[in-house]
């Protein structure tokens, strides 16, 4: 995924259309769900218009159509949002969230180790004979 500020676009209003958002980053189209922007309120286009610059985790989707009859069409790709945030922090918080998170679980993992040795009262050898034999530990 990538990640990108969006600040063109509009909501679709041609007949047949479901009113979903074409947005535009470094001249490459986007789709956004309406419901995704709604999610953030914004529902019309001056609502965007006020909101701007918006930001988004995109990537390329994969569709395989089929017709009225279910009979398969020709699968196209689009760029889509994956996930819209209002602010640039909100989107690089959640971003790096994966990141945070193994981070956290490494210092509690160390934490603990800590706490068992120290609870066992194991010598300073016995600790690395353990270390060196577990592949808990590694």
């Amino acid at each position: 995924m990538k990640s990108v500020s969006i600040t063109t676009g509009n909501f679709a209003t041609s007949e047949g259309n479901k009113g979903n958002f074409t947005a535009y980053s470094k001249g490459q189209q986007v789709f956004i769900h309406k419901s995704m922007l709604a999610s953030i309120g914004i529902t019309t286009n001056d609502e965007f218009q006020k909101a701007k610059p918006i930001y988004a985790l995109i990537d390329e989707k994969t569709f395989n159509p089929v017709d009225e009859n279910g009979n398969a069409l020709e699968p196209f790709t689009r760029l889509q949002a994956m996930a819209i945030y209002k602010t640039e922090d909100e989107m690089i918080e959640a971003e790096l969230a994966d990141d945070k998170l193994e981070i956290r679980t490494m210092i509690k993992r160390a934490q603990l180790r800590e706490e068992i040795v120290k609870s066992a009262e194991l010598t300073e050898e016995s600790v690395k004979a353990i270390l060196s034999a577990s592949s808990l530990f590694k």
